[in-house]
């Protein structure tokens, strides 16, 4: 009877297992099928995608909508809590999403000061970071402004501004008389390391190589540690990891991952002056940006040399409730103690207060060229 018993039990257990086997089986085919649905919606979507894009580019249009993206990631987002689903992870796989979407845009193109492996590449890579983007080093600020002028790449990316040596001023010169217009912003945390050809020591370094700026954020550094080698200033960071790594006896200022790129080794790490050290980098291209929301403006504007012109040039900003982020003073060329402003502010140039603002400021001012209005870069943390 005891036997029979057990015999029993382990048919019940295993029509149990077999019955589970055949429910698990069919519920994975049925996740199958949902997984076959969802490709075949993300093929769909891709495709409306691109038609978009062949669109935006038969007529000129930006590219990328930073607003039109902001719009869709709220709304899955919503709609993922409403669903019981995680909001976070919603909105990661639809940023995904929307990345593979522009995969297939294969015209991009940006040009940036190189070579490869410089700080304004990883900015770059940093605005778009999309497949099948092609990145075109320069060796000047000057021949970025020139591809992008010529339509030989999209857009083109340079350093502006640093927190601690202030402003890039070839690109403040350079943006008085291209036609381009400031697309977007990046903001990078810059962390320079001294590099050496394998094997070499601080004793043997002779010369170092590297940019005006990376070099002035270093100079402590410079005159306590190694003050005896001669600087040598070169267009790029990655340009003196490129001229280092066939030198002995020499030193390059650049990033840890330029040391990767060259076959160098990091013989100091984090040599700048101040730790909080960030540049940020402006995106050049022929196509204006539309409003985001979170917006900012650049122009460049001259006053007559007079008492209170520039107090009367800025009094529309205040009045209209504009904030202000930046205003640099710059000698014109060929006008000796001749000045024009370069000014930052929050809000897009269609923005009524803004707008209002600057057409104030164009009726007060002798000269006013708008720059651009674009999105403004994510703060640091």
């Amino acid at each position: 009877m005891r036997t029979l018993r057990k015999r029993k039990n382990v048919l019940t257990t295993v029509w149990l297992k077999v019955n589970i086997s055949l429910e698990i089986e069919e519920l994975r085919k049925r996740i199958d099928q949902v997984d076959l649905e969802l490709l075949k919606l993300l093929k769909e979507r891709t495709k409306l995608a691109s038609e978009i894009l062949e669109v935006k580019k038969k007529l000129g249009l930006p590219f990328k909508d930073v607003k039109r993206e902001k719009e869709i990631l709220e709304r899955v987002k919503a709609k993922a809590i409403e669903l019981s689903l995680d909001p976070t992870l919603t909105e990661d796989i639809f940023k995904r999403i929307i990345g593979l979407s522009m995969s297939f845009y294969r015209d991009i193109s940006i040009a940036y000061l190189g070579p490869k492996g410089s700080f304004t590449e990883a900015a770059a890579m940093k605005f778009l970071n999309e497949a099948n983007v092609r990145y075109v080093p320069k060796p000047t600020i000057r021949e970025v402004f020139r591809s992008v002028e010529s339509g030989d790449v999209n857009m083109g990316v340079v350093p502006i501004e640093n927190s601690i040596e202030g402003s890039v001023n070839i690109t403040l010169d350079l943006l008085l008389d291209t036609p381009l217009k400031i697309y977007g912003e990046v903001e990078l945390r810059v962390d320079h390391c001294l590099l050496v050809s394998p094997g070499s020591t601080m004793e043997d370094i002779r010369v170092i190589f590297s940019h005006p700026q990376a070099i002035a954020q270093c100079r402590a550094f410079l005159e306590t540690v190694i003050p005896h080698a001669e600087i040598v200033e070169v267009n790029s960071t990655s340009k003196a990891a490129e001229i280092v790594r066939n030198l002995r006896g020499a030193a390059a200022i650049a990033s840890e991952h330029t040391a990767s790129i060259y076959g160098l080794e990091v013989l100091a790490k984090s040599i700048q002056d101040y730790h909080d050290n960030y540049t940020r980098f402006i995106v050049l291209s022929l196509n204006e940006h539309p409003p985001t929301g979170f917006d900012k403006t650049s122009l460049i504007f001259s006053v007559p040399n007079k008492p209170g012109a520039l107090y009367n040039a800025l009094e529309p900003f205040a009045l209209k409730n504009v904030n202000l982020t930046k205003i640099e003073s710059r000698p014109t060329r060929g006008k000796p103690w001749d000045y024009v402003f370069y000014m930052d502010m929050e809000g897009h140039k269609l923005d009524s207060n803004v707008k209002e603002a600057i057409s104030e400021l164009e009726a007060r001012a002798s000269f006013l060229k708008v720059l651009g209005s674009y999105p403004m870069a994510k703060r640091r943390s």
